[in-house]
């Protein structure tokens, strides 16, 4: 199945809004209410998930974002999303091995 749609398999894809993604488009699907969607893979890992999307929710990209100067609001790469789970783990982990809480 290949949809007459802007995209074709392994064009490069983002989301232009709500939560972050993007990656290759590595399957078609079609229903009643989508009649053009997407299935996009992550690409900035090795056998990254995939999640699937209306035609509507992408643009096409050529390459990955990377923000220079900082970590940005949203995380735009695996790299930077590493990071903020690597910081989330820091700042839990006194309270877990504390057993604190405000229970």
């Amino acid at each position: 199945m290949n949809l007459a749609g802007k995209f074709r398999m392994g064009d490069r894809v983002r989301k232009h809004s709500g939560s972050w993604w993007e990656g290759r488009v590595v399957g078609f699907y079609s229903t009643a209410q989508t009649p053009a969607g997407y299935c996009v893979q992550l690409d900035t890992v090795p056998n990254g998930p995939v999640q699937i999307y209306p035609e509507a929710a992408l643009v096409a990209i050529k390459t990955p974002v990377h923000v220079p100067g900082g970590m940005p609001s949203e995380p735009k790469t695996a790299e930077a999303l590493a990071h903020i789970i690597d910081c989330a783990k820091v700042q839990i982990a006194p309270i877990i091995t504390s057993g604190g809480g405000d229970a």
